[in-house]
This record gives structure tokens, sequence and C-alpha cells, in this order.
């Protein structure tokens, strides 16, 4: 999901840049558990300048929901994340959930990230379970947060008289 908002953030003209939270070391199943649980801490290896949110003009964070909460490793990162206050954000879940019960993970990270001092614009949750609707759905998400996309351009206008140019055909 994250890919996909990325190249549509660039198709409205934007500069995006992509910053995969990186494992310390990746838990196994049980361990992203027992994180998500609290019961123990989800360390990141990100370096410094992953962390600087300073030159953003907005921040779109996502993360999976494992074990009915979002992945703690977002904690972390916005916990060690310089630049933070009042910056605009978007927040995004994905989830192996139907969306009609998946959408309450989404504001609920969305209020811990506006409790890290950013400024959350809107919500979004996609389900694997509705894959066919990705692009609809992050499309309706950055129109929210970044304006409606632009109008595709117009054809070129005909001279009088002319015929519509025909698209060319396959043979």
């Amino acid at each position: 999901m994250a890919d996909l908002l990325g190249e549509e953030a660039r198709l409205r003209g934007h500069t995006v840049r992509l910053v995969q939270i990186a494992h310390d070391r990746k838990p196994g199943y049980f361990g992203c558990l027992s994180i998500a649980s609290g019961k123990r801490a989800a360390d990141i290896a990100n370096p410094e300048s992953d962390l600087d949110l300073g030159t953003a003009d907005m921040v779109i964070l996502g993360a999976p929901v494992w074990g009915g909460r979002f992945a703690p490793f977002v904690r972390t990162y916005l916990e060690r994340a310089k630049g933070r206050d009042g910056k605009p954000a978007g927040v995004f879940v994905s989830c192996s959930y139907p969306l009609q019960r998946a959408e309450r993970f989404a504001p609920e990270m969305g209020e811990y990230v506006a409790s890290m001092g950013l400024t959350v614009k809107g919500t979004m949750c996609a389900s694997r379970k509705d894959r066919p609707m990705h692009r609809e759905i992050g499309r309706a998400f950055l129109d929210g947060l970044l304006g409606p996309a632009p109008a595709a351009a117009p054809p070129p206008p005909q001279a009088e008289g002319e015929a519509p140019a025909e698209a060319p055909r396959k043979e």
C-alpha cells in the first residue's frame, strides 16, 4: 500500500521519500504477538537520516495490524523521530480482516500518532480481502490529504472540418 500511495502522490507532482522501518531483528509470529501486546520492545535499525521528519511537508505512516494492534515498530520509529511537532500526517493500516471489521484500527493508530505531536489529517484502512479496491481507496485517502488529483489533460483541439484522430489498431 505504501508503494501505491507513493506512486499516486508522485503522479500528482509531489516529491516522495519512502522510508521502510528496518527491524533490528525480525521477530517470528509469536515474537510479533509478544511485541504487539507490549511485552517486548520493538527495536529498529534505521539510520538517523531516516528519523528526521523536519524537511517533509507531510508524513504518511503505515503499519500492518498484528494481534489486533498496529505494528509497534511505528511506535519506536515515532519515539525516535525528530521534527514531528505539528507536522501534518496521514495514517493507514493494512490487515487481513474484512474492511468492515478493520476500520477501527486506523483511528487507533491516528490517536497514537497525534499523541506524538503530529497533526493527523486523515486515516485509512486497507484489507487484503479488498485488494481490488486498494487503488480507489488510496486515491480517496490522498484526495483528503493532498486535495483532489489534477484532471487529465483534454485532447488537443481539432482543426475545423478535420476528422477526429483514430487510435492505432493492433493487427
